[in-house]
């Protein structure tokens, strides 16, 4: 059982990150992180997630102040330095089909596969939120047809991924308590 126990204990170090260095994410480990997430499990295995990856600091920074400015227009107003992205070296955006009525489940999957293999090459990562709140968002899906997704797409979910901001470069592996999530057996 040592694999078993090694399993647990590398699930349980997984943390997310949401400060991040300016440096590059080498192209094999983002390669990797993203075949982790092409490999994940999909609902009738039709492997409709698209993974738009962006690694341009001008459209990540466009992007901030579309969803600034998304929460605005949805009365949600954020400060004006707020940066839903934690500024990552790669954001990688998961979408898929309006009519794939497993598409939010098998983003999620991706995105889960994605922050281990991340974990495992030492990358932090952190999973984001604020495009799937304001998927309903014509400006912004705009602007993310504009740079590829399919006009008849969804966003999910997104992963920052890069080098932690600490002292070592190296993300948080230690344990969180868990304060929730409880079990019921039921027999």
């Amino acid at each position: 059982m040592i694999l078993l126990e090694n399993a647990l204990q590398f699930l349980k170090a997984r943390r997310s990150t949401r400060a991040y260095l300016d440096k590059a994410v080498p192209s094999e480990f983002l390669e990797a992180v993203l075949e982790a997430g092409r490999y994940a499990p999909s609902g009738k295995n039709v492997q409709a997630t698209h993974f738009l990856v962006i690694r341009n600091k001008a459209v990540l920074n466009q992007l901030a102040q579309l969803v600034r400015e998304g929460f605005h227009r949805a009365g949600e107003d954020r400060p004006e330095g707020y940066t839903f992205h934690y500024n990552p070296d790669v954001l990688i955006i998961t979408c898929n089909r309006l009519d794939n009525p497993n598409g939010p489940a098998d983003c999620a999957c991706a995105l889960e596969n994605m922050m281990l293999m991340a974990s495992s090459l030492e990358l932090g990562s952190c999973w984001i939120n604020q495009l799937k709140s304001l998927n309903q968002d014509s400006e912004i899906n705009a602007y993310l047809i504009s740079l590829g997704m399919n006009p008849q797409e969804l966003v999910y979910g997104a992963l920052a991924l890069g080098y932690a901001a600490t002292e070592d470069g190296l993300p948080i592996h230690e344990p969180g308590q868990r304060k929730g999530n409880p079990v019921t057996y039921v027999e």
